[in-house]
């Protein structure tokens, strides 16, 4: 019994003492930009404050920082593009199958939170009114497309104005924004294309979507945003 009080109390400790990894975040200008819309319909004019969003989707080292802290759960890995079992060999690729809460418990100890949709947008397309983070309409070798998630930030064409990456495709990302379902089930938007689009498919900042809050995929990721210069 005191040996298992020990390892229990060591184990604690251990966690105690996993520090939070340094992400780097981009500054985005609070302004008034185009909320939704297409080429042929100007949307809505939406004015937000500034605030911080992380450069990358969160990746497989991020993570597994915070489940070795026992601040996370492990993913899911009922799929076979599901990467938590390549965390040692692809640690800088971005985790995938992760649910609502378990990204929301990732962005919870950086001391962050996930963005809401109307921070995602902006960061993603600027106050130009842009359907594509690069501005113009093709996405040919711009974007993340294939069997799996990249590596975050291969990809240094699928930019944002404000030098966001993967925001055209690479992981669909969890928002904080709710919603519910048809049967009212807890839900959360979500925003941007994933590694199944194909090239110049889905991959606009206007692609949305929701899941359930426990719901995962093998092409959903996230990352999180401040409103305190980190």
């Amino acid at each position: 019994m005191l040996f298992k009080r020990i390892l229990l109390l060591l184990t604690f400790l251990g966690a105690c003492r996993v520090s939070r990894p340094k992400v780097e975040m981009v500054h985005v200008d609070g302004g008034t930009y185009q909320w939704g819309g297409s080429p042929t319909d100007a949307g809505t004019r939406l004015t937000l404050r500034e605030f911080w969003i992380d450069r990358t989707e969160v990746t497989l080292a991020q993570y597994a920082r915070c489940v070795k802290a026992r601040k996370c759960t492990e993913p899911n890995a009922d799929w076979k593009a599901c990467n938590w079992a390549e965390r040692e060999t692809r640690g800088d690729h971005p985790v995938n199958c992760v649910s609502w809460d378990q990204a929301s418990s990732f962005c919870l100890w950086m001391k962050r939170r996930m963005p809401s949709e109307e921070q995602w947008e902006l960061a993603a397309r600027g106050t130009g009114g842009r359907l594509f983070p690069w501005k113009d309409a093709s996405a040919a070798g711009r974007i993340c497309t294939g069997a799996g998630p990249c590596a975050a930030g291969r990809h240094e064409l699928d930019r944002s104005p404000y030098g966001v990456m993967d925001m055209g495709a690479n992981l669909r990302e969890w928002t904080s924004s709710p919603t519910v379902t048809a049967d009212q089930k807890p839900a959360r938007i979500v925003r941007g294309g994933g590694w199944r689009t194909e090239e110049g498919v889905k991959v606009s900042v206007l692609e949305r979507t929701f899941l359930e809050v426990m719901d995962s995929a093998q092409d959903l990721g996230f990352r999180c945003s401040t409103d305190i210069e980190p």
